[in-house]
């Protein structure tokens, strides 16, 4: 079994702003027209000294609640490869490529008229929200992500981490396919952000890249990306590799995808890149091999200038790191005690609209009620959801006073299975799981 050494650092976030905005409903989204391109960092050398690969940061946008975790590594095979969903990619889809050939640079950009046909729903435009305060408010960057899970999603470790910017974004919105102000699968809410101390410690970009825990399985409805590594480096020389996000800066604007191809040109260990210049709002956005059909992502574009772009690629630690967070939901098994090794006040008042839910009977036949305790009057959206993230019932939608609260969800017309309530405030998003059984 393996060991993992925690320390723990509790963030919290004191806004002076009424509503912040993690999980808000979508009447209080911000003003997305407010949103600047996420800035692709410059070519760098490594720093003198780095945090080793083995060393992971957590944090989770509700508590403020930072952890370090070290993980010993172990040994992994030179490659390996973990499916994702999306299969069967038919072979005269709009990748433009085959599996491998050479290709001088990546190709010109372009624009993909339907982002919902395959392959192309997991990619997705993100919203990335940070505390750093300009005359009109909290600065919202745009940026790039692909789906990995049915609810994780990789990026950039600098479109959630971002020194420049106040550090963790306070909130995360995911969007797949987006397409000019169209959310044709709906969007989901980041819930804790992971990324590798590498880079939140030091700005190394060989660690520029995250991955977003989301609220909803919204990859149920899209299908997601596998992600894979081969320690053979000239293979990222020839084999095919696509690039789908949303270049933000002119002469693009952020509304609609673009895609490019090809093979990497300079590798190393960490970096992968090719001789053509990225634009800001491509950060995040995932390099993809099509291995026989399936989708594989292996890298995340991370940093550039005007002569070339680097993409920070999946090693076999930070594989076998990802697959550890997602298939223990979201949290590392340790048999260690935690250490604080810190505690720091960023910031104004805190919003007072905080929740505790729960739902009685669970499982239940034909009714339960969800009942919650509100520590502030804030306005609260109450859905439940389908096992596919499908949205197939609204309980509330209103101003609410400070107290106990009762809803009756009444599912006589549902089948037995799974299904999953959403409840936002002000200031979170909380979410529980049904089980029907009639």
């Amino acid at each position: 079994m393996k060991k993992f050494i925690i320390f723990t650092v509790a963030v919290v976030f004191l806004f002076d702003f009424a509503i912040a905005f993690s999980g808000v409903i979508p009447s209080s989204r911000p003003d997305h027209s407010k949103a600047i391109p996420m800035p692709l960092p410059d070519f760098q050398t490594t720093p003198t000294y780095t945090a080793p690969e083995s060393r992971i940061v957590i944090y989770n946008i509700k508590s403020g609640l930072e952890t370090e975790y070290d993980v010993p590594a172990g040994n992994m095979p030179p490659y390996q490869f973990h499916r994702g969903s999306v299969d069967n990619i038919p072979q005269n889809h709009k990748w433009g490529s085959s599996e491998s050939g050479v290709i001088d640079n990546f190709t010109d950009l372009t624009l993909v008229d339907n982002p919902e046909e395959c392959p192309f729903p997991p990619n997705c435009k993100i919203y990335s929200t940070f505390p750093t305060k300009d005359p009109d408010g909290w600065v919202i960057a745009e940026a790039s992500a692909v789906l990995i899970g049915d609810n994780y999603a990789l990026t950039a470790g600098h479109c959630i981490y971002n020194a420049d910017l106040g550090g963790w974004a306070a909130d995360v919105e995911v969007i797949p396919a987006y397409n000019d102000g169209d959310y044709p699968f709906g969007s989901a809410w980041a819930t804790d952000l992971l990324s590798w101390a590498g880079w939140t410690q030091y700005g190394d970009l060989d660690h520029d890249m995250g991955v977003i825990r989301l609220d909803s399985p919204i990859g149920n409805l899209t299908k997601w990306y596998g992600i894979g590594y081969t320690d053979n480096l000239t293979r990222y020389q020839d084999h095919i590799f696509h690039n789908p996000g949303y270049p933000a800066t002119d002469p693009y604007n952020g509304e609609f995808m673009y895609y490019w191809y090809g093979n990497f040109d300079n590798i190393t260990e960490y970096v992968l890149s090719f001789n053509k210049e990225a634009y800001g709002g491509q950060s995040g956005s995932g390099a993809i091999i099509d291995y026989r059909g399936h989708g594989y992502t292996v890298a995340v574009l991370s940093h550039g200038d005007q002569f070339q772009t680097g993409d920070t690629r999946i090693t076999s630690t930070k594989y076998n790191d990802i697959l550890e967070w997602m298939n223990e939901e979201g949290v590392f098994a340790s048999d260690n005690c935690s250490v604080v090794l810190n505690d720091k006040i960023v910031g104004g008042s805190l919003p007072t609209a905080t929740a505790m839910t729960k739902n009685y009977p669970n499982p239940f036949n034909a009714r339960t009620n969800i009942e919650f305790t509100l520590s502030g009057d804030s306005k609260v959206a109450l859905d439940v959801y389908n096992i596919r993230g499908e949205k197939i019932d609204i309980l509330l939608n209103e101003d609410l006073n400070t107290g106990e609260h009762t809803v009756s969800w009444d599912a006589s017309d549902y089948p037995s299975g799974i299904y999953f309530y959403k409840l936002a405030t002000a200031r979170e998003v909380q979410t529980g799981r049904m089980m029907l059984i009639k």
